[in-house]
Formats: structure tokens, sequence, C-alpha cells
């Protein structure tokens, strides 16, 4: 499984891959330093530049890796999409 998680900032996003691969969470991770996102915030469309980082995980590690992100993003309500994987020979 990957996990895509949108950080502030490509240093917040590294992070948060490392921490996840030194708990056991984890197998891979990939940042992509800058992206554009854009949201609904109470009614208006927000911009900003942020991080995207992509994490491989196990189907068992999935919901205990989306615990970690939560506990240890800065945002209040991180945005995390989980994409299933087929095995590559």
């Amino acid at each position: 499984m990957v996990l895509l998680v949108t950080a502030g900032t490509r240093d917040e996003a590294e992070k948060l891959g490392e921490g996840l691969l030194e708990a056991g969470l984890g197998t891979r991770g990939s940042v992509i330093p800058a992206i554009h996102s854009f949201w609904l915030e109470a009614g208006d469309i927000k911009r900003g530049h942020e991080a995207l980082l992509l994490v491989t995980t196990t189907a068992g590690h999935e919901p205990e890796a989306r615990e970690f992100i939560r506990r240890n993003h800065s945002f209040d309500e991180p945005h995390v999409v989980t994409l299933s994987t087929g095995a590559v020979t």
C-alpha cells in the first residue's frame, strides 16, 4: 500500500516519512518537494504550496501509520490517501 500525504513543507514531509520508517510502519518513502494545492475552506477556494510524501506500508500497518501521521502532522486534519498496490516481480 502507498500513503499519499500532503505536508506544509519538504522538511515536514521528510520527517514524517523518516518517522514512519523508524517506527517500523513504512518501508520506503519519497517526497515531491513542491506541489500547488487548492481546497475549500469556509466556502472559499484557498491555494498554497505544499510537499507530497509517498510512503509504502502494508495493509496491516496502514491504520497505525495513519494514526502516526495524525499525531505528528502540523495540520489539524492531515489529508492522507491510501492506494492499494499489486506486487511487482
